[in-house]
């Protein structure tokens, strides 16, 4: 698991660092991002006892530079702060659906 987790910050930290810690919401999303490892790990060995398989670990970083993006979007469309719609994207959990979407 820890490796799993090192390497989805790795991928991760730039826009942890340029986008989120700036609006004091790094540790909500490290939280997410550590509770996604956990999953994407259950959901693969699931799979794997099937004999099927999943969208691999990159899904994570994907979903969190779509969502990321997406509240960069909304905030200069409605001239407003990215950090509210970077709450509501935790508030949502438009990250989670994201990569649970990609996992089935």
């Amino acid at each position: 698991m820890k490796g799993n987790y090192k390497r989805v910050i790795d991928w991760c930290k730039v826009i942890l660092e340029d986008d989120i810690r700036s609006c004091g919401l790094e540790e909500a999303f490290k939280n997410t991002l550590y509770e996604l490892t956990l999953e994407w790990e259950r959901r693969k060995e699931k799979a794997e006892t099937r004999g099927r398989k999943i969208g691999g670990l990159k899904v994570i970083f994907i979903g969190l530079l779509w969502s990321t993006e997406l509240a960069r979007g909304l905030g200069k469309k409605y001239n407003k702060d990215i950090r509210h719609y970077l709450k509501m994207s935790l508030r949502n959990k438009w990250l989670e659906n994201y990569c649970y979407s990609m996992w089935e």
